[in-house]
């Protein structure tokens, strides 16, 4: 699990190597809420996802799937949070499915 480093800013651009690609997250409040854009390795792979704690910002397997793993914020995104109550991290793939399955368990209790 990689903790991805934020500023206290409603619009952000971050640029990083990580889990062998490059990745693009534009990071941006719209009225009250925060979203992202993510691009990976030059490819959008989405626009405009809402940021909610504890839902993968990549919403669809085939955008992580078969290599990659998936963004997760601790809590809903709140930019005067970022860095302090609110955390933004990466996921490989192993863990995101790690992280999946333990869901679904205490979704079930």
């Amino acid at each position: 699990m990689n903790k991805i480093p934020l500023s206290t800013l409603p619009n952000q651009e971050l640029a990083f190597n990580l889990d062998g690609a490059y990745w693009r997250l534009h990071i941006y409040q719209a009225v009250s809420l925060m979203y992202v854009d993510i691009s990976r390795n030059g490819e959008k792979l989405i626009d405009g996802v809402r940021c909610f704690g504890g839902v993968g910002l990549l919403p669809y397997k085939h955008l992580y799937l078969p290599n990659f793993g998936n963004f997760i914020f601790d809590s809903d995104a709140d930019y005067t949070n970022f860095g302090n109550t609110c955390q933004l991290y990466y996921l490989n793939l192993a863990e995101y499915k790690s992280f999946l399955s333990m869901e679904q368990l205490d979704f079930k209790s």
